[in-house]
């Protein structure tokens, strides 16, 4: 049974495996994917907070991944692993109360319109230069003309 995967960053090769020997009819403890479909009503937004579920299972019958519906699920609403639908056989070992979707009103940014703050403010703080980081740069820059 795969335990981890290791994947290059870049590139698509596989840089490590990791197993882990099984006998058959043994439980285990494994973190599987959960997948989220359908979309929550109209002007909801949903966020996945969890993105894999730890579960015991069969090693041979462990599931390849957990399918979470959000379909029409108003701003409020709550998918918490209790909730998760689990495959016969398969025991939920993660906090039933872990929070897997929450589903929420958008939240609206306050964005200034072009020319409200100045088109050609500058981005960021302005910091002042004080007199020592000055005399600093110029003793710098001495040294650096000597060579």
């Amino acid at each position: 049974m795969i335990k981890d995967i290791q994947r290059h960053a870049i590139r698509p090769e596989l840089q490590h495996i990791d197993l882990l020997t099984v006998k058959r009819g043994e439980r285990v403890e494994i973190e599987v994917p959960v997948h989220v479909e359908g979309e929550p009503a109209v002007g909801a937004v949903a966020n996945q907070e969890e993105t894999v579920l730890l579960v015991e299972a069969d090693a041979l019958k462990a599931p390849e991944a957990l399918t979470v519906s959000i379909e029409g699920r108003e701003a409020g609403a709550h998918v918490l692993a209790s909730d998760v639908e689990l495959p016969s056989g398969v025991t939920l070992v993660a906090d039933a109360e872990l929070l897997i979707v929450n589903v929420s009103e958008p939240e609206e940014l306050d964005v200034p319109e072009p020319g409200e703050e100045g088109e050609n403010a500058p981005e960021g703080d302005i910091v002042e230069a004080s007199e020592e980081s000055d005399q600093a740069g110029e003793a710098h820059d001495s040294d650096n003309s000597k060579h």
